[in-house]
């Protein structure tokens, strides 16, 4: 996956370096959409224009965005760096919950060397085809104290909805993608774990299920797919297929019952998944996204749900 470019410039949806996380500026706001007036005008946006953009740009401090819904922003081909956990929520920060999808597409971009995480998000949203390296405690001036993930849904779903998290690299970090406290019909497709120290996939207390197929959990750290969730939530329903993976995490305070788990590729063969050791295009050990496709000849290769490899497509 291609590095962003880095433009040094006026950062969107900032108000200021010294606030905990940035916010939209205070700001008369006619059309009534989340974005000053004064923004839009100089940077062309309108969430009531098709598609709100903002691109190419680089990110030393977070965003936060508020109370949107439908909103067709676009954070695309930027880079966010550097963010210390202590000072920093995360680089980019939905902390509402909504029945309706956000609107918020984050892709083609690269999220590296923070201790802060990387997006945290209460509605649905859309995590395409990005970056993600180095988000670790120890990163950025952080330290073990420190709870550090990728991406983190606080429920990751608005109504029957829920966040689309597919096509992106995740490496060397503690928690890839996590929903521990509640979610709802994610779809998490074609991404690439690998070398994570805690959390690979968790999903706790996921109702109506998620859909957890076609990714590839490699390296080091346990590289599971957990479902089973904390005391006192129902069990999850999750739909777990063609994946690459060590194991399934079923057992938990709360077992997880999904409504799918079937054509996996694992460590050990149990029910209707197999066993194998994938072998990939990009050598034993890949440094990127392509290079994790399997190789001919590999186990997995065609024995999918779909007929195609399993892991990534």
């Amino acid at each position: 996956m291609p590095e962003p470019k880095r433009l040094i410039g006026v950062v969107l949806l900032l108000a200021c370096l010294a606030a905990p996380v940035a916010a939209w500026p205070a700001s008369r706001d006619r059309d009534d959409d989340g974005l000053p007036d004064r923004w839009e005008r100089r940077y062309d946006l309108s969430t009531k224009k098709p598609t709100a953009r903002r691109r190419d740009t680089d990110f030393r401090v977070g965003i936060n965005i508020e109370d949107v819904t439908d909103a067709n922003i676009v954070l695309d081909h930027n880079l966010h760096h550097d963010l210390n956990g202590h000072e920093w929520s995360a680089a980019v920060h939905l902390s509402y919950g909504s029945d309706t999808p956000s609107g918020v597409t984050i892709q083609n971009s690269l999220f590296r060397d923070m201790s802060a995480d990387a997006i945290q998000h209460g509605p649905a949203m859309k995590v395409l085809n990005n970056e993600f390296a180095n988000v670790d405690p120890l990163a950025a001036g952080g330290d073990a104290s420190l709870h550090t993930d990728a991406v983190q849904a606080y429920t990751g779903c608005s109504g029957s909805i829920g966040s689309t998290i597919t096509g992106n690299y995740f490496h060397d970090g503690e928690q890839a993608i996590g929903a521990f406290d509640g979610t709802c019909r994610l779809t998490i497709e074609d991404n690439v774990i690998q070398n994570f120290s805690a959390h690979q996939i968790t999903l706790g207390g996921d109702r109506p299920g998620s859909s957890i197929r076609h990714n590839t959990i490699v390296g080091t750290g346990p590289r599971l797919i957990d479902c089973a969730g904390k005391p006192g939530f129902e069990p999850s329903l999750t739909s777990i297929r063609d994946n690459i993976a060590d194991d399934i995490l079923l057992i938990g305070a709360t077992n997880c019952t999904p409504s799918a788990n079937d054509h996996n590729m694992l460590s050990s063969a149990g029910g209707q998944n197999f066993a194998g050791i994938p072998r990939f295009v990009g050598g034993a050990h890949p440094t990127t996204y392509a290079g994790f496709r399997l190789a001919p000849g590999s186990p997995g290769r065609g024995r999918a749900s779909d007929g195609r490899d399993v892991g990534i497509r």
